[in-house]
C-alpha cells in the first residue's frame, strides 16, 4: 500500500470518526467523552478489521487494520458502527457500572449497544448478534438464566464461547441482541431512549 493510498484511507478515518461523534454527540447531550484510535492487528475482530473497548464513561478506544480486507473496503461504515456501539457504552455506563454488572446487565447493554448501532446507522445486524438460531438461543438462554443475576459470571465463557461449558461463542452478544429486540418491539422504544434503562427490565 503507497503513502498516497495509507494517508487517504486516515483521512477517511479521520472524517467518519468527527461525522460520528457529532451524531452520537446531540443524541445524548454528552461532550466529555474522548475518542483514541489505534492502528493495531492485535485488537480488532477478525471478522470486520475493527475494534472497540469502553473501559469507563469518558473514553473509547477504537482499534483498527489498515490492511484488513474488509476494514478496507467499509472504512466509514465500520467507524460508524464501532464508534456509535462504544459511545452507547459510554453513556450507559454513567447510570450502570459495567465492572459490578451481572451477567443479564452485560448481555442487555451489549444488545442495546448493538441496536443502537443499528438505529443510527441503518446497518444489519452485526455477525456475533445473529451467531446463534432460533433453536440454540432458547437452549442456551435455560442456561444463561441461571446465572443472570451473577456478578462473578465469567465474562470470557459468554461473550466468547467455552467449550468446556458448551456455550457457543458469541452466545452473550446474541442472546442479549434477542432479550433487547423484543423489548423494544413490546415498548415501541429506540436504543436510544433506554441508556438508562435497568436491565431487569428487559425480561
Amino acid at each position: 500500500m503507497s503513502h498516497k493510498d495509507i494517508d487517504t484511507k486516515r483521512m477517511k478515518i479521520e472524517s467518519a470518526i468527527t461525522e460520528t461523534l457529532e451524531k452520537v454527540q446531540n443524541i445524548f447531550n454528552v461532550y466529555d467523552v474522548s475518542v483514541h484510535v489505534i492502528e493495531d492487528k492485535e485488537k480488532i475482530i477478525p471478522e470486520t478489521g475493527i475494534g472497540g473497548f469502553t473501559p469507563d464513561s469518558h473514553t473509547i478506544f477504537i482499534y483498527y487494520d489498515l490492511e484488513h480486507e474488509n476494514f478496507k473496503k467499509n472504512i466509514k461504515q465500520e467507524i460508524a458502527s464501532t464508534l456509535s456501539h462504544e459511545f452507547h457504552h459510554a453513556v450507559r455506563n454513567r447510570t450502570f457500572d459495567w465492572t459490578q454488572d451481572t451477567l443479564l446487565g452485560a448481555m442487555v447493554t451489549e444488545g442495546l449497544a448493538d441496536h443502537f448501532d443499528i438505529e443510527m446507522n441503518k446497518g444489519k445486524p452485526k455477525p456475533w448478534s445473529l451467531a446463534l438460531s432460533d433453536s440454540k438461543i432458547i437452549e442456551i438462554e435455560k442456561l444463561a438464566g441461571l446465572e443472570f443475576n451473577n456478578r462473578e459470571y465469567n465474562h470470557s465463557d459468554w461473550f466468547f464461547g467455552s467449550q468446556e461449558k458448551n456455550i457457543p461463542k458469541w452466545a452473550g452478544y446474541a442472546i442479549g441482541f434477542k432479550i433487547v429486540k423484543e423489548y423494544l418491539q413490546k415498548t415501541n422504544k429506540k436504543a436510544s431512549e433506554l441508556v438508562s434503562e435497568p436491565a431487569e427490565m428487559f425480561l
